[in-house]
């Protein structure tokens, strides 16, 4: 309250936002008042002091070094004090220590933020703060290296692991072990911050960490390898793909050197996951490496990499069994989430192959798992983009829309270079026959990528019938010229006109003369019908006893809320909606 207080004091001067930068700046004396106790927090805090004894005052310190909340075990840790909670009960009396319930009912501490920073100005740069920053760092870089390392063992089940990582204490430590120019932890932080990015789809943060630590020399082998492995996933991910092959091989090295079958087997995953043909033999040499030592987690994601690598060398048989020793693995596991994994890339080879209904059945299931795991939002993204076009080719184009509907804004704050891409591809299917422009113009946009990066095989075929569907609808110039345009539209900007569409499609019905067209008054309705019949504005105006500038204003209006740039476009999407026969 009296920081509120004394804040307060500025605003004839300083507006709330400006104040609010230069507090967060330490720019800000927040002094004032004619008791001399009450003169400032600072004040305050030396009052309060007074009422502790000399170790709380010395723990009050070296507490202040925590960024955010800390257990009494990190606490313990970074003081050095065996019997550290009863200090931190007599803090809590004083109010210099907030206390906070947590769920598994041990208490969890805090300092607040202007307490805090007149902690940090009382200690300086004594030794003692010193020796607890070293001790900060051990801890939390041990900490970081703990959690990630669950994740890599476990993936899709450890999100609780995935949670450790997102403490503000791992990020703290990381900033002192740079100052403090302690490379090897640094860099351990910084690898193990790259497991949490893969996990949610945040890559370019957890990348440029990388790249400010990767030059570091006092490190482990280990944990060098541990850097370029993540870095290189990193990169792939988002399509930066120049010299991945040979990074990931000095991983692979340093790895081998490090002695350490499960970063062995990691990096040959990585390897073969931009080997390109060369691929499958490392994937079996993981596979067999990690079933030697009880590794399962890295078997089934070997056994999936060996899937695609098959697929891609089209022996889908040979695909769908290395898929069924994945899934097995993952469900004597309990990785529910890794079976979800499995099941959105057997749909995807499914939908190729025509059967159709096994796929939606399998991405319905992928889906349904997902949903009740919220901590995956990068794979339950792809999942939900596989599903919208099964559903599509199963002939459900409005639950389509609406899947990809709701699945754009995960997809569109997502750092991946793979989901909007994804997200574009099964929308240029799902829209083929309603808006084939619109769909051209997304094939255009994903082919422009595919040079850089690779598309996969199941994507490109279906992809190939899209192509061929809306060239029925709107002709092969045509086509050319909107997939032309997709070609030269940045990715971000067609993205959002699509996901209006979309959006827009999506909508609750409000009734009208024609179901489908909710959204449309019934004028709008009856013009659209004769413009799928062919209909110039004149004619339209004679049938409808309107005049011709109406009718003209009318078929605007139908472009606007269609998403379409032409009258022909509205024609065309009347005439899917309407059942009627193209002609030509």
């Amino acid at each position: 309250p009296l920081a509120l207080e004394l804040a307060a004091g500025w605003t004839p001067t300083l507006s709330p936002r400006a104040i609010l930068r230069r507090l967060v700046a330490g720019r800000l004396d927040l002094a004032g008042g004619s008791d001399a106790r009450h003169a400032s927090v600072e004040a305050v805090v030396s009052a309060t002091l007074e009422l502790v004894g000399p170790r709380e005052r010395r723990m009050f310190s070296a507490l202040a070094i925590f960024a955010g909340g800390f257990d009494e075990p990190a606490a313990q840790a970074v003081t050095g004090d065996d019997d550290v909670i009863g200090a931190l009960r007599n803090l809590a009396v004083t109010r210099l220590v907030e206390v906070e319930a947590s769920p598994s009912g041990e208490p969890r501490f805090r300092l607040l933020e202007t307490i805090r920073a007149v902690a940090r100005a009382r200690e300086g740069a004594s030794d003692d703060l010193k020796a607890s920053l070293r001790r900060y760092v051990s801890l939390y870089a041990d900490r970081a290296v703990e959690a990630a390392n669950t994740v890599r063992t476990s993936s899709f089940s450890a999100a609780s692991a995935g949670k450790t990582l997102d403490d503000p204490n791992i990020q703290g430590a990381f900033a002192q072990a740079v100052a403090m120019g302690d490379e090897d932890s640094a860099l351990r932080i910084a690898a193990a911050l790259a497991s949490r990015g893969m996990q949610t789809g945040i890559l370019r943060e957890p990348l440029a960490r990388l790249r400010t630590t990767i030059g570091f020399v006092d490190v482990a082998a280990g944990t060098r390898s541990d850097a370029l492995n993540a870095m290189v996933s990193l990169r792939g991910v988002l399509g930066d793909t120049v010299g991945l092959v040979a990074d990931a091989r000095e991983a692979l090295a340093l790895a081998r050197a490090a002695g350490s079958p499960q970063r062995v087997v990691r990096t040959l995953i990585t390897v073969g996951n931009w080997s390109g043909p060369d691929a499958a033999p490392l994937y079996e040499e993981a596979a067999e490496l990690a079933e030697q030592t009880g590794y399962s987690w890295g078997a089934a994601i070997a056994w999936e990499s060996l899937a695609m690598a098959s697929w891609d060398a089209n022996r889908p048989t040979d695909a769908l069994r290395a898929l069924d020793r994945a899934q097995t693995t993952h469900e004597r596991r309990g990785d529910r989430a890794g079976v979800a994994a499995v099941l959105t890339t057997r749909g995807e080879y499914e939908l190729v192959l025509g059967k159709t209904t096994a796929a939606l059945e399998h991405l319905d299931r992928a889906v349904a798992i997902l949903r009740d795991d919220p901590g995956l939002p990068f794979l339950a993204t792809l999942a939900a983009t596989s599903q919208a076009t099964a559903q599509s080719l199963a002939g459900r184009t409005d639950d389509a829309i609406r899947t990809l509907s709701e699945v754009a804004d995960r997809a569109a704050v997502a750092e991946s270079a793979y989901d909007v891409d994804e997200w574009l591809a099964s929308a240029a299917i799902v829209l083929q026959d309603r808006h084939p422009a619109l769909a051209a113009r997304c094939i255009g946009a994903v082919e422009r990528t595919a040079a850089e990066r690779g598309l996969p095989r199941a994507n490109q075929r279906l992809l190939d019938a899209a192509q061929r569907r809306a060239e029925g609808f709107i002709g092969r110039h045509r086509f050319d010229v909107e997939r032309a345009a997709g070609h030269g539209t940045e990715r971000s900007l067609l993205f959002a006109k699509v996901a209006r569409v979309a959006r827009r499609e999506s909508g609750p019905s409000r009734g009208g003369l024609l179901a489908p067209f909710g959204a449309l008054s019934v004028r709008e309705q009856e013009v659209l019908a004769r413009l799928a019949d062919g209909r110039t504005d004149r004619e339209i105006a004679t049938e409808l006893q309107i005049s011709p500038k109406t009718a003209s204003v009318h078929v605007a209006n139908l472009k606007a809320k269609i998403g379409v740039a032409t009258r022909v476009e509205v024609g065309l999407y009347g005439r899917e909606r309407l059942g009627r026969r193209e002609v030509g």
